[in-house]
């Protein structure tokens, strides 16, 4: 099902999109991720690391992990390392036309929730011409924990509107985890799940 089907069934006003394999997909080697910092994280905690490596633990929950336990500095290694891997490999990007058409003609209450950096967000919503159609943008440097945490939700919300009138549009079961532990509803947006790139 298409948003645009979703919507005149379901009372939402308040949208809240990811960005990443939702607006589009961004090319990152997603797999050299942690090459950069592998030994700090290792000495920080060696048995997450590896549950990480053998993807028995989310890159977002490895990473809240980590922040929960050694606070601010680590929460500043990581996003320094995740400005410096988007910025210096970030190939490129296939937008989701559908959404993009969507959000162009769309109402003003619209808003970007992404563990995406904020310069990569911004960049790529300027190429795709949408920037200026969110009330507020929050990136990884904005929370101290990521998806599915619910930090970033609480940056959006407006206390005198009904949770059941906001809905997260997304593409992962971090997104969803994330609706759920926010108490809002969620929308699956699944462009890219079956396409090869």
């Amino acid at each position: 099902m298409r948003l645009d089907d979703y919507l005149p069934k379901n009372n939402k006003a308040y949208l809240i999109f990811d960005l990443d394999e939702t607006l589009c997909k961004l090319l990152l080697p997603w797999d050299d991720y942690v090459e950069g910092i592998k030994i700090k994280l290792i000495q920080l905690d060696k048995k997450l690391f590896y549950e990480l490596d053998k993807n028995e633990v989310s890159l977002s929950d490895f990473e809240n992990n980590l922040v929960s336990r050694f606070g601010v500095p680590v929460k500043k290694l990581l996003i320094d390392h995740r400005i410096e891997f988007e910025t210096t490999t970030l190939a490129g990007m296939i937008p989701n036309n559908n959404l993009v058409s969507f959000i162009q003609n769309s109402h003003d209450h619209m808003f970007i929730w992404s563990s995406n950096t904020k310069p990569t967000v911004s960049n790529t919503l300027k190429k795709l011409g949408i920037f200026d159609k969110f009330r507020k943008i929050i990136t990884g440097e904005d929370v101290m924990y990521l998806k599915p945490n619910s930090e970033g939700f609480t940056k959006i919300y407006d206390t005198k509107i009904f949770k059941r009138k906001y809905l997260l549009i997304g593409d992962s079961n971090s997104d969803k985890e994330a609706a759920e532990n926010s108490g809002i509803d969620f929308f699956k947006e699944d462009f890219f799940e079956s396409k090869k790139f």
